[in-house]
């Protein structure tokens, strides 16, 4: 198989939009160069692939696809200061646990840590599978990828996207590791790391097999806690302890003091020992502490929507996941999608953003999602956060609601059932008389519900129709007066419209890219 067929293959995803990616020569100080990032809403071919592996555009790939389902996945690690040791560290535990995985240099130095199958399986079942593996391999502060158990593609939303290795191909930065016979580090060229994938990618039994529920040392308690647990404790273990201390005193309330000093026996590295131990306990019985789930060690392990289900979790109605992101469409007026931090994705509107009731509305209805209320300076320091690592994205054209409302205008009054008896508005139908289309507002606003049209309030309907060239005239039709819309203009004037919007958007399009390399 040609090499950009099987990157195509096994790196498939959402195939109806893609990134890319160029190199460019870097603004700030002590940086060579850096990369620019382009999203296109054109579906990924073989051409594209072919040119990452080339060297000329790098491709980016959002990993579960419109099915929310996907056949990679990917660790990344946030740490660009990784050494060899580390590296071989973690082959050979992975070598070890005889776990299907093969980590990649990234760009900026580094890991994304990739699983590949032979079939698709959930999105959600993939990122729990990789999360957990995360901390059988003693990983510190990863992401996982796909980042969503499914995507809002209906609304526009095509997830968080993931570059591919070999940019450039064998000449390039971002190739896989493998560890030799003499214990030195290599770097898989193109074709060995295709053979490498085909002798890892497992099959759904094989997925299936792998492990998916780390021993509950935590029972009933936060996720993180017991993922922390599991792999050891070495920074941030007052944090740590003073978390434990709040599990430890909702399980056991009458014999928690003691509890504190074996957990952190067990669980730091080194304990902390029995005196610090204590004053950690006499901070928990002066108040009734929560836990900080917006801090370290924690919070780089949250899952709000498992804690809030667990007993001596946080409790139903807790705020939102720390480790939530937040990406713009930027249509008119602008759409947002809010990753709760559980894979659980939320789209709202500015509004619905600024105002915690709004949010908490829209969550409950449309996600049966319920948290507490918080102070409104809690809310504003998390919108600061969202809002300072947002993602923005540029609309497709069909997105813009004008032009998709003169879209269906035009669809609605081109229908081959026209009428030309007055008496029929009133029925619902077109009606054309003396080269004017008639119509009832009321029925043409059912029918933009009924093909799901959701990109206008009606009264910005109303005014946009006016914009169009739509007008309002009373007629009468015996004893009756109809309130009736009516368009005194050739419908092929609409026609003529959208084909002159369509250049005129490409005109701008080419004039903002200008020599762009996208």
């Amino acid at each position: 198989m040609i090499p950009a067929q099987f990157f195509f293959d096994y790196f498939e995803g959402l195939r109806e939009a893609h990134g890319r990616f160029v190199y460019v020569e870097s603004k700030r100080e002590g940086i060579k160069r850096e990369a620019e990032y382009k999203h296109l809403w054109k579906e990924l071919t073989l051409s594209d692939i072919q040119e990452h592996l080339s060297g000329i555009r790098g491709v980016q790939v959002t990993p579960i696809n419109k099915d929310s389902v996907c056949r990679f996945g990917c660790i990344d690690t946030d740490d660009y200061a990784i050494t060899e040791d580390f590296i071989k560290t973690l082959l050979l535990n992975i070598k070890a646990k005889k776990l299907p995985l093969i980590p990649c240099r990234t760009k900026s130095g580094g890991l994304h840590i990739y699983m590949f199958l032979t079939n698709f399986v959930p999105a959600e079942r993939m990122m729990k599978k990789l999360k957990n593996l995360a901390v059988l391999l003693s990983l510190g502060d990863v992401e996982v990828f796909p980042k969503q158990k499914e995507i809002l593609l209906s609304n526009y939303d095509v997830g968080n996207k993931i570059s591919l290795p070999y940019f450039g191909g064998d000449t390039g930065f971002e190739k896989a590791y493998v560890l030799k016979e003499d214990g030195n580090l290599a770097m898989l060229t193109v074709d060995e790391f295709m053979q490498a994938v085909e002798a890892v990618a497992c099959s759904t039994i094989e997925f299936d097999k792998i492990v998916d529920k780390l021993p509950e040392v935590i029972e009933d308690g936060p996720p993180c806690l017991n993922m922390l647990c599991h792999r050891g404790v070495s920074e941030h273990r007052n944090d740590f302890m003073m978390n434990v201390c709040v599990y430890l005193k909702k399980r056991f309330p009458e014999e928690w003091e003691e509890k504190a000093k074996e957990y952190d026996r067990l669980y730091c590295k080194p304990s902390l020992g029995d005196s610090e131990v204590d004053n950690v306990v006499r901070s928990i019985k002066r108040k009734n502490y929560g836990y900080t789930c917006s801090r370290h060690p924690i919070k780089q392990f949250c899952n709000s929507s498992v804690c809030r289900r667990r007993k001596y979790g946080v409790g139903s109605g807790e705020g939102l996941a720390v480790n939530a992101k937040l990406t713009k469409l930027k249509t008119d007026p602008a759409l947002y999608f809010l990753d709760m931090g559980d894979g659980s994705r939320i789209c709202c509107t500015i509004e619905e953003l600024q105002s915690q009731r709004l949010f908490q509305r829209v969550c409950m209805e449309k996600h049966s999602i319920v948290f507490k209320s918080m102070k409104i300076s809690e809310w504003e320091d998390i919108l600061a956060n969202l809002f300072a690592d947002i993602e923005e994205i540029e609309a497709p054209r069909s997105a813009d609601p004008k032009y998709r409302l003169l879209d269906m205008l035009y669809e609605y009054l081109n229908n081959p059932i026209v009428r030309v008896d007055m008496r029929d508005l009133n029925k619902g139908f077109v009606v054309k008389r003396d080269g004017k289309w008639y119509f009832l507002l009321r029925f043409f606003l059912r029918w933009l519900d009924s093909k799901h049209f959701t990109l206008m309030k009606e009264n910005k309907i109303v005014s946009t129709l006016k914009d169009l060239g739509v007008g309002e005239k009373q007629i009468s039709v015996g004893r009756d007066i109809i309130h009736s819309s009516y368009l005194d203009i050739p419908i092929q004037f609409l026609e003529e419209q959208l084909d002159t919007r369509e250049e005129i958007l490409n005109n701008i399009e080419k004039e903002i890219n200008g020599n762009n390399p996208f």
